[in-house]
């Protein structure tokens, strides 16, 4: 059973938090409910070691997707196979082939990563960052935070953890 309970917020405040969650392509409820869930886990982990200190929940997943990474001219952009090992609200990791090149620029830069939660909706495509790198023994392992997205995706990924 849920309970709800208003909350009083300063209206400049809840400004602030409404501006940030359109800058990420969120709603303003799954920004709050994502921020006090860190908050509380943060606080959580303090009294145990291996605390998952995480926003959102990670959830095991094997798909195929596409990254695209724009060139540096900015004029066009590379798309790269990669294989989805783990999907959150807020994130994804992935696998693909190493490439230096790609490796290197994957880590300083966005791109975007285009894949489908299923065959009876349409792609999802995600802005990112990377937050981990790692290159290993014949795959590249890259960890990215979602920055942005349209409308549309960020609705299935909603209803994908809603699920």
């Amino acid at each position: 059973m849920r309970r709800f309970r208003e909350l009083r917020v300063p209206h400049d405040l809840l400004k602030r938090i409404d501006v940030a969650a359109e800058e990420m392509g969120i709603t303003t409820t799954a920004l709050v409910e994502g921020l006090l869930e860190r908050y509380l886990l943060r606080r959580d982990a303090k009294s145990r070691d291996d605390a998952d200190r995480r926003a959102f929940e990670r959830h095991p997943i094997r798909l195929p997707g596409v990254v695209y990474v724009t060139e540096p001219d900015g004029h066009y952009g590379r798309y790269q196979p990669v294989e989805l090992y783990d999907i959150s609200l807020n994130g994804v990791g992935f696998r693909m082939p190493p490439n230096s090149e790609l490796d290197v620029r994957l880590a300083d830069g966005e791109f975007e990563v285009i894949f489908r939660l299923d065959d009876s909706n349409p792609p999802v495509r995600m802005r990112c960052r990377s937050t981990r790198n790692e290159r290993g023994k014949g795959t590249t392992r890259v960890g990215a935070s979602f920055i942005g997205g349209d409308t549309t995706s960020h609705t299935l990924m909603e209803r994908y953890f809603v699920q």
